[in-house]
């Protein structure tokens, strides 16, 4: 029997992994997961010293009230600033693969991402920009895109948070927090051509 190979590299053309179709579970779905988990991580940590910080609102005033407030608060200002890191670097890999999916966005990357520093246009830029991805992620551009909705509009609230006093403040940024958790792992989870879940 012959046993010969047609060619040098012919045994090397058995498999050609080009060929085989990338599934949600494959390395090209990577790039969001590592920054999605550090976001909801931050988040989780900042709802929980959250409410730290609203015991120690609503704790009769004593010195153990007064030291679980200082220590929640900077605590929660810690986790603020990770998140912070880690939802931009997300937010922007989100905007690289809606690219990739449908084609160009409405904003640019740098606007998309730094909008949240523009004064004025941080109000309503990151917005679009949130919506833009989810309404591609899901398929339809007219979709509501709730979700992105009722995080950005708690998001937003906190800003005239302090007229509900310090109680009312906290009890809404924890809303806002549990928003931007739901939002996160719903847009990531359609990225990766999975089914939409909060938790």
């Amino acid at each position: 029997m012959n046993h010969e190979l047609s060619s040098p590299t012919a045994a090397f053309d058995v498999f050609d992994a080009s060929q085989v179709p990338l599934s949600p579970s494959t390395p090209a779905a990577s790039p969001l997961r590592l920054p999605a988990a550090l976001t909801v991580g931050g988040l989780a940590a900042q709802g929980v010293l959250g409410l730290g910080v609203l015991a120690g609102l609503v704790l009769p005033v004593s010195v153990t009230a007064d030291l679980v407030l200082v220590f929640a608060t900077l605590g929660k200002l810690s986790a603020y600033l990770f998140t912070v890191f880690a939802f931009l670097t997300w937010f922007g890999r989100c905007y690289d693969a809606t690219i990739q999916r449908s084609g160009p966005l409405s904003l640019s990357k740098n606007l998309a991402v730094g909008g949240f520093f523009i004064p004025v246009y941080s109000m309503v830029g990151p917005y679009l920009a949130a919506r833009d991805m989810w309404q591609r992620a899901e398929g339809s551009l007219t979709s509501r895109a709730l979700p992105v909705m009722i995080w950005w509009g708690l998001w937003v609230a906190r800003v005239f948070s302090p007229m509900a006093g310090d109680v009312g403040a906290a009890i809404l940024e924890l809303a806002a927090i549990v928003a931007a958790i739901v939002f996160v792992r719903g847009l990531t989870r359609m990225l990766q051509g999975e089914t939409p879940r909060a938790f």
